[in-house]
């Protein structure tokens, strides 16, 4: 279930903020193969390519950005 929702996200190319080094950064799912998700997040002006293991994943909440 959870893997066909990031299958979607990625296919709808949606963003989401995912945490990186503590803070929460801008990105969105680039591949999402067996287990494995491929994640693209601006950080520092730059764009970073994370590998992480579906188990891993966890989103940001606006509310929690937010305050």
């Amino acid at each position: 279930m959870f893997t066909t929702k990031l299958k979607r996200m990625h296919d709808l190319d949606l963003p989401a903020y995912f945490e990186f080094s503590g803070m929460p950064c801008r990105g969105r799912i680039v591949a999402v193969i067996n287990e494995d998700v491929l994640v693209e997040i601006e950080q520092n002006y730059k764009i970073v390519f994370l590998a992480k293991h579906i188990t891993s994943i966890e989103f940001i909440k606006p509310t929690t950005i937010l305050g």
